[in-house]
């Protein structure tokens, strides 16, 4: 296998990893364009995922903001300037097993079985001018989905589901590069406005005000294809003001070693996990804390259409620890393109990065 190096991006900072080009190719510049702007798919379609709240893995209902592994791969990685598009799509199925019940749309329910898929359309825009010598990104999020929950209550058998709109997410970032390292801070917001099924035991939206704030690290190498990511963060739950119910604050870590094959290929192991570092209230479960691991992996491949660069995506998840939370398996498909790239590279900017 031939060695790869990096091919300088259109807009992108100096050190971006924004294109993955075999070495002792040719240094065309519609080549470095057109991988440049793929790679800068990659990112994005790591971005755009953590924006998304999802329904598996903590607190009321089973249900944390930040959705795990939406940050792999490049997860220290903010792309170079321009607008990007992106749709993500969820599944999820998983259940809760035993005598262990979950706080739901002000409900306490037990021998709980869920099945989601949402999608999770976004729009990402990347400032052209840097601040505090980093790329800056504002991002949007709008998820939409089905949801279906059996479960007892009260020794019945009951089961809901519902196909709705979510709550929106905005959010901002800024990321910085030096060599083979690249890092990023990202902020996201739930914002309460989706339509919430009170009394409902199926839900897409949160019903609640809900940040996260991450810090994301990438090290690739661009001599050999070799990616290491990570990302850590918090999330600040706030109060479900229909039930009364206050989920506890969480921290998420997530981390990948990846395998860029080619310009066109890649292949990696990837693990998350959550714990829930401050108690739930509201409910007669008390101190309702728990925590969750999961071990997957991915395959990514970059190609166009029509001359333009798509970016598809396939991660998988198979949680192999819970505690007070649904255990299940997780599926993510993304395709990721960018909308408008300013200014694109000169003949002799085009050269590959040594």
């Amino acid at each position: 296998m031939p060695a790869t190096s990096l091919a300088t991006a259109p807009g992108a900072g100096r050190n971006a990893p924004t294109g993955l080009r075999m070495a002792g190719s040719g240094p065309g510049v519609r080549t470095a364009r057109r991988r440049g702007s793929l790679a800068a798919c990659a990112v994005v379609a790591g971005l755009a995922l953590s924006l998304a709240a999802g329904p598996a893995h903590a607190v009321e209902g089973g249900a944390s903001f930040f959705l795990l592994g939406g940050k792999l791969p490049l997860s220290g990685v903010v792309p170079g300037p321009g607008v990007y598009f992106q749709n993500d799509m969820y599944f999820y199925s998983g259940d809760l097993g035993g005598s262990v019940e979950l706080p739901i749309g002000g409900q306490i329910i037990a021998n709980v079985e869920g099945f989601v898929f949402f999608e999770a359309p976004t729009i990402l825009t990347v400032l052209p001018h840097e601040i505090l010598g980093g790329r800056v990104g504002f991002g949007l999020t709008v998820p939409s989905g089905y949801s279906d929950v059996q479960a007892s209550l009260n020794q019945f058998e009951i089961e809901d589901d519902v196909f709705t709109i979510g709550d929106p997410i905005p959010a901002a970032m800024i990321g910085w590069d030096s060599g083979n390292f690249h890092w990023s801070l990202t902020g996201t917001l739930n914002v309460p406005i989706g339509d919430y099924q009170e009394g409902g035991i199926a839900q897409i939206a949160l019903h609640r005000w809900a940040g996260d704030i991450s810090a994301g690290l990438t090290w690739l190498d661009p001599a050999t294809g070799w990616e290491l990511s990570g990302l850590a963060g918090v999330t600040f739950n706030g109060e479900n003001l229909t039930t009364d119910y206050n989920s506890g604050n969480e921290f998420h870590a997530e981390a990948g070693v990846i395998k860029h094959f080619n310009p066109a290929f890649s292949l990696g192991l990837l693990g998350y996990y959550n714990h829930q570092i401050s108690p739930d209230s509201g409910s007669r479960l008390g101190a309702f804390e728990g925590e969750v691991g999961a071990i997957g992996g991915m395959a990514e491949y970059n190609f166009a259409v029509s001359g333009h660069p798509v970016t598809a995506r396939a991660k998988y998840f198979h949680e192999v620890h819970a505690v007070n939370r649904l255990q299940g398996d997780a599926v993510f498909l993304t395709l990721a393109t960018p909308l408008w790239v300013p200014g694109h590279a000169a003949p002799d900017q085009a050269e590959p990065l040594k």
